[in-house]
């Protein structure tokens, strides 16, 4: 748990920088987890806090940085940081369960471009047996028909990170231990 005092520092922290960093950043533009721990030690470190969820801080740092910043410069995204700092260590597992099923669920939502694009088998193998072999493959196949198709695989991505929802996401992770998340709308 934070305190209250602490919440509104990161809130402070948050607001002076309009924009987050893609990578640890600068104490003027920091990442999402260097923010938290600029405003809660003066630190500038991408170092999960020892008051918040490990699979909350994980997350964010392998997110933040592929998410289009539209998504994490948004209000809500910033709102729910405050609220992640405090979210202890405890019901990780109900906390690694969301992440998990949403791992899966936005995977899936690729399968009609995995289609179009030329990888849709090795991309539906994947989704069907879910192993380490499987993902390699169409990781693989999908790499390939990015490099092959370039901008037009840009544009694609950015649609899809509207669809698999990261703010909800963290939303739903952040309420399994404090319901204030719930009214943070994006």
């Amino acid at each position: 748990m934070i305190t209250a005092d602490q919440e509104q520092s990161i809130r402070a922290t948050l607001a002076a920088m309009p924009h987050l960093a893609v990578g640890v950043g600068t104490a003027e533009k920091a990442c999402s987890i260097a923010a938290l721990n600029l405003a809660l030690t003066g630190t500038l470190t991408d170092t999960v806090p020892d008051c918040m969820s490990p699979v909350i801080g994980r997350w964010i740092i392998g997110v933040q940085d592929k998410m289009p910043a539209t998504i994490r410069d948004s209000t809500a995204w910033r709102e729910l940081l405050v609220l992640a700092a405090g979210t202890g260590r405890e019901r990780e597992a109900e906390r690694l369960g969301l992440l998990i099923s949403w791992v899966w669920d936005a995977m899936a939502l690729v399968q009609p471009s995995a289609d179009t694009r030329g990888y849709g088998t090795a991309w539906a193998t994947m989704l069907r047996d879910r192993t380490v072999n499987s993902a390699n493959i169409a990781a693989a196949a999908a790499a390939a028909a990015a490099y092959a198709a370039g901008a037009a695989y840009a544009a694609a991505a950015a649609d899809v990170w509207a669809t698999i929802d990261p703010v909800g996401l963290m939303r739903r992770m952040v309420a399994v231990t404090d319901d204030r998340a719930l009214a943070v709308q994006p």
